[in-house]
């Protein structure tokens, strides 16, 4: 049996955890997540992993049971709803700011003539 949470993602509570197909719908083993609201009687955080049997997840408030794998309300007679799957958001991408050059100030004559003595070792004297 695998390990089942509930878990809150910012404003959204989320059940979830690993599953194995049932024989209602069947499906693929697995994690699945989904929103911690059951469709059929619109209440938030009312359900709960394996209350009633096992790979299930069952309503407290409207004893709904749903396929863990596929989410589906398991009715008699067919599906009455499905669970909202939980999909985790995509952060927004953060723009890179554009690169910024530095403007230099013109360089005076007396700048360039400095630079020039430097590099030369040019000794300058005065007569």
């Amino acid at each position: 049996m695998g390990a089942a949470t509930a878990i809150n993602h910012e404003d959204i509570d989320v059940i979830g955890g690993y599953y194995y197909p049932g024989g209602h719908y069947g499906g693929t083993s697995g994690y699945y997540y989904w929103e911690n609201y059951c469709p059929l009687c619109h209440h938030y955080n009312c359900l709960g992993n394996y209350v009633k049997g096992v790979n299930e997840i069952s309503c407290y408030r409207c004893s709904a049971d749903y396929d863990g794998c596929t989410g589906l309300d398991k009715a008699g007679g067919g599906a009455r709803a499905e669970l909202i799957r939980y999909q985790e958001p995509t952060p927004e991408p953060t723009p890179t700011p554009p690169p910024t050059t530095e403007i230099q100030p013109a360089k005076t004559q007396i700048d360039i003539y400095k630079e020039l003595v430097q590099t030369k070792n040019i000794e300058i004297g005065i007569i």
